[in-house]
């Protein structure tokens, strides 16, 4: 599911912005894809288009491991 939904997303030129603020749903994402992945940061790249290597790895250790602790 996750795959069908986010990889046939190809940024263009216009979309491409990396922004600093993490949605809830790129949160969910990204526990999705460790949950599935583990800690493969330049794959999950593909889902989350607008992040960056270092913000998705950063986006792990703030959110998906503290989330994924707790659970």
């Amino acid at each position: 599911m996750l795959r069908e939904k986010y990889e046939a997303q190809e940024p263009t030129d216009e979309m491409v912005r990396y922004h600093k603020k993490w949605s809830v749903e790129e949160r969910t994402i990204l526990r999705a894809l460790v949950r599935e992945y583990g800690s493969d940061f330049a794959y999950f790249k593909k889902f989350l288009p607008f992040k960056t290597r270092r913000q998705i790895q950063r986006g792990y250790e703030l959110h998906a491991s503290r989330e994924l602790r707790l659970h």
